[in-house]
C-alpha cells in the first residue's frame, strides 16, 4: 500500500523537447513557437506539481507512522453510498487520495500517545518546518480549498482550462495538460483547485465527469445553501461548510453514470411504451376496410388503396395503413401522429399500438365500427424491456444496411432540404416545450430568472452535442435561433 501511494507522488511531468512539435498545434518546433511565452508559466506549473508531490510524500509518511486506517477513510469518503472495498487500482483514487491526506481524521480517539490531538498538531508542525515556502503555501491551500464542482467554460487543449466554481461563481484559469485535452465546454468536474506562484492548478479531480444535462441538482443545492445561510452570494468558506453535501451529490452522479437505471420508454403522448398486437377475425377484407379507413385521418381512401392487394376476381385481399391523428402534443411541427397500424388480410385483421391506452382506444374503435362483423381473438403485449433487449442485440448487418440506405437518401438534394427544414423547425420549437428536467416548464419560462437561465444554458449545450452526434452534417440544424431567443451567450455558459 505504501509503495502504491509513493508512486502516485513521484511521477514527474513529461518534458517537451526544444525541437519537438509545439503543443499548440502550429506544426512548428517548440523553440520557434511558444517556448518563450510559456517558460515562466511552465516553470511555475512544474514547481507547483513537484511541491505537491513532495508534500504528498511527507503526509504519506505521516499516515503510515500513525497507522491510519485507509479502509475506514474510504468508507467515510463514500458516505452512505456503496463504494465497495478499497481498491488501490480504483480510478476514484484520483480524488480519494487527497481526501485521505487533507480531509480525513479518525472518528475516535483511542487514547494512545500518538492519538492525542496535540501530538497530531506537533506532527503537522514538523511537516510544515520541513517544507519550503511554496510547499507551505500549497499545504495551506490544500487544507482550506473545498472539494467542489467546477464548470468548464473554455479549453486551450494541452495547456489550460477556464473554469467556474458553480456555487460561488468565481472564475479561474487552471494550467492543466491532460484534462484540457478531453474536457469540453459545459462539462462539470468535481475537483480541488489551488493557487500558488501566480498560477492555479487542479490538485485532484473525480474521474466521473458530470454532463451539462445533470447540472440541475447542483444548482438546486446552491439554492438550498443560499437559503440556509441567508445569502445570495456565497464564498469559498461557505462552500467548505457544505463539502459533505457536495461530495454526496458527486457520488450520486458517479453511481448513476456507472450504473444508470433502465430507462422508461414512452411514446409521444407520454405513455409507457409497450407494443400491443391485437388479432381479430372479420367478415370480409373489403367490409373491414370500408368501415375503418377513416382512422387514417388526412389520407384519402383512394391513396390508401394504391397499396392494396387483390385476388384473381378483383376483390380486396390485403391492405395495411396507419391509424393517424392530426398534429402532436409534444412535436408541434408534426402534421400528424402515427397512433398505430392496421393490417387486413382476407378474414384476419391485426392492429398494433405502442401503449396500453392507445391499444384500448384502437380496439374500441374497431369493435364499435365493425360490430358483429368482428371478433377479438387475442392480444399479445411486448413490454419495453424486451424492446430494449432487441435494440441492444440488433444485427450489425441490418444496422449497416439501414445506414447505407440513409446515406443513399441523403444524396437527393430535395430530400436533404426537406429533412433539414423539418428538423430545424422542431429544434426552434424546443424553447416552448415543457421539459421534465425543468420541472415541467419550458426553457423560455425557466430562463426568466438567473438560476433557471444558467441551467437552460447547460441544457442547450447538451442539445448541441446531441445534434452533432445524431444528425449528418448535411441536415444538421442550427441552434443560433434558440440561443438568440433565450438570450444566451454563444461563447460561455450563462453567468450566475
Amino acid at each position: 500500500m505504501k509503495n502504491y501511494f509513493a508512486r502516485m507522488f513521484t511521477a514527474s511531468p513529461k518534458k517537451i523537447g526544444r525541437n519537438d512539435r509545439c503543443l499548440c498545434g502550429s506544426g512548428k518546433k517548440y523553440k520557434h513557437c511558444c517556448l518563450n511565452e510559456v517558460n515562466q508559466t511552465e516553470g511555475a506549473w512544474r514547481s507547483t506539481h513537484l511541491g505537491l508531490d513532495r508534500m504528498g510524500q511527507e503526509l504519506l509518511r505521516f499516515t503510515v507512522k500513525r497507522g491510519m486506517d485507509i479502509e475506514a477513510a474510504w468508507e467515510d469518503y463514500n458516505l452512505d453510498f456503496d463504494g465497495g472495498p478499497f481498491d488501490p487500482r480504483s480510478p476514484e483514487n484520483a480524488i480519494f487520495v487527497n481526501y485521505f491526506l487533507y480531509r480525513w481524521c479518525p472518528a475516535e480517539d483511542k487514547g494512545g500517545p500518538l492519538d492525542r490531538s496535540d501530538t497530531i498538531q506537533a506532527e503537522f508542525t514538523r511537516i510544515m518546518a520541513s517544507l519550503g515556502q511554496l510547499e507551505v503555501r500549497l499545504f495551506q491551500e490544500c487544507m482550506t480549498r473545498p472539494f467542489t464542482f467546477y464548470e468548464v467554460l473554455a479549453t486551450d487543449p494541452g495547456h489550460s482550462m477556464d473554469l467556474r466554481e458553480i456555487f460561488t461563481g468565481e472564475e479561474t484559469r487552471v494550467l492543466e495538460h491532460k484534462g484540457s485535452l478531453v474536457l469540453r465546454r459545459g462539462d462539470i468536474v468535481f475537483a480541488q483547485a489551488v493557487s500558488a506562484s501566480g498560477i492555479s492548478v487542479l490538485t485532484c479531480n473525480g474521474p466521473t465527469v458530470v454532463p451539462p444535462s445533470e447540472k440541475g441538482p447542483i444548482i438546486g443545492l446552491r439554492l438550498l445553501m443560499r437559503d440556509q445561510l441567508n445569502k445570495q452570494i456565497l464564498s469559498q468558506t461557505d462552500v467548505a461548510l457544505f463539502e459533505e453535501s457536495i461530495r454526496a451529490l458527486y457520488l450520486k452522479n458517479r453511481d448513476y453514470m456507472h450504473a444508470p437505471p433502465v430507462p422508461i420508454l414512452r411514446n409521444t403522448d407520454g405513455e409507457d411504451l409497450a407494443i400491443h398486437t391485437m388479432t381479430f377475425e372479420v367478415g370480409s377484407a373489403q367490409l373491414a376496410f370500408d368501415l375503418l379507413h377513416t382512422l387514417a385521418v388526412g389520407v384519402s381512401k383512394e391513396d390508401l388503396l394504391e397499396r392494396a392487394e387483390y385476388d384473381d376476381q378483383g376483390n380486396l385481399r390485403a391492405i395495411e395503413f396507419d391509424w393517424l391523428k392530426l398534429g402532436n402534443q409534444q412535436m408541434k411541427s408534426w402534421e400528424n401522429t402515427i397512433m398505430g397500424k392496421i393490417r387486413i388480410e382476407d378474414r384476419s385483421l391485426t392492429a398494433e399500438a405502442n401503449s396500453e391506452k392507445r391499444a384500448t382506444r384502437l380496439r374500441n374503435e374497431i369493435e364499435k365500427r365493425l360490430g358483429l362483423a368482428v371478433t377479438h381473438k387475442n392480444t399479445v403485449v411486448e413490454p419495453y424491456e424486451k424492446l430494449l433487449e432487441k435494440a441492444r442485440n440488433i444485427d450489425p448487418a441490418t444496422n449497416a444496411r439501414h445506414k447505407k440506405e440513409q446515406a443513399e437518401l441523403m444524396k437527393d438534394p430535395g430530400i436533404r432540404a426537406q429533412l433539414k427544414e423539418t428538423i430545424q423547425k422542431e429544434v426552434d420549437l424546443w424553447i416552448n416545450r415543457k421539459l421534465p428536467a425543468l420541472g415541467g416548464v419550458t426553457p423560455l419560462q425557466a430562463s426568466k430568472n438567473p438560476d433557471g437561465r444558467e441551467f437552460v444554458e447547460s441544457l442547450v449545450i447538451h442539445y448541441e452535442r446531441q445534434v452533432e452526434e445524431v444528425f449528418p452534417k448535411e441536415v444538421r440544424p442550427d441552434l443560433s435561433y434558440v440561443r438568440k431567443r433565450l438570450k444566451l451567450d454563444g461563447k460561455h455558459p450563462a453567468a450566475q
